[in-house]
């Protein structure tokens, strides 16, 4: 996916014009979870800016954001 939608993270990728998360989200909610914690590495910014944007559901979202590649250069 990487080389056909540069910048953009797996779960915005866009399916019927709505982003992967958004389709996931209301899968979960069917079985009234209450809390998820997304673990986002890459472009962690856009997708939890989507979250600040878009999103208005029952679930409290949490992030843990994972370590990239990146941040091990200078180590």
């Amino acid at each position: 996916l990487k080389s056909e939608l540069p910048g953009v993270p797996k779960l915005l990728v866009k399916i019927n014009n709505k982003p992967l998360i958004e389709y996931i989200i209301e899968h979960i909610e069917k079985f009234k979870i209450e809390e998820i914690i997304l673990c986002t590495g890459y472009l962690h910014k856009k997708i939890e800016g989507w979250f600040e944007k878009f999103y208005n559901g029952k679930i409290k979202i949490k992030f843990s954001k994972e370590p990239t590649k990146s941040m091990f250069v200078n180590i």
